[in-house]
């Protein structure tokens, strides 16, 4: 299979109520079929939430924050979250808020401030599949999980 020197990197992240996980995907454009692309699943990192109680809002940030700390270096790195909450912080001014909104926030702004993050609906997501309940095996035939579609 001949490919592009092009590679592009997609991540994905979120955040449940006893979980959040992240998954990331290389993209493969094919020199010989033009717009065609070859996905394949590079990682993906799961964390059980916090004994004491933690808000939705600091899971998904937690969640962002790691997705983050498993790049290399790339072309392109596209990143999807579907929490409006995060894409919301990472985009707008920051406001006042509390220290742990701050720090989450400078952080993943700090590690790659070139990063395209993007907001998709939580049905698209593959880190979601992380804490629906998958066994191993049906993780390895799904294709959400294995190939991001």
């Amino acid at each position: 299979m001949k490919v592009d020197s092009r590679i592009e990197m997609y991540g994905y992240c979120d955040g449940s109520g006893k979980a959040y996980s992240v998954v990331y995907f290389r993209i493969i454009p094919r020199k010989r079929d033009a717009g065609k692309v070859v996905i394949v699943f590079v990682s993906a990192k799961t964390r059980i939430n916090p004994i004491e109680p933690v808000t939705l809002h600091r899971i998904e940030l937690c969640s962002a924050s790691i997705l983050e700390t498993l790049l290399i270096q790339i072309n392109g790195i596209y990143l999807w979250s579907d929490s409006q909450i995060v894409f919301n912080c990472i985009h707008l001014p920051p406001k006042k808020s509390n220290q742990f909104v701050v720090d989450r926030v400078a952080r993943i702004k700090s590690l790659v401030p070139q990063i395209q993050w993007n907001h998709i609906a939580g049905t698209f997501i593959p880190a979601d599949c992380a804490f629906r309940g998958f066994s191993p095996n049906s993780l390895l035939n799904n294709s959400l999980w294995g190939y991001g579609t």
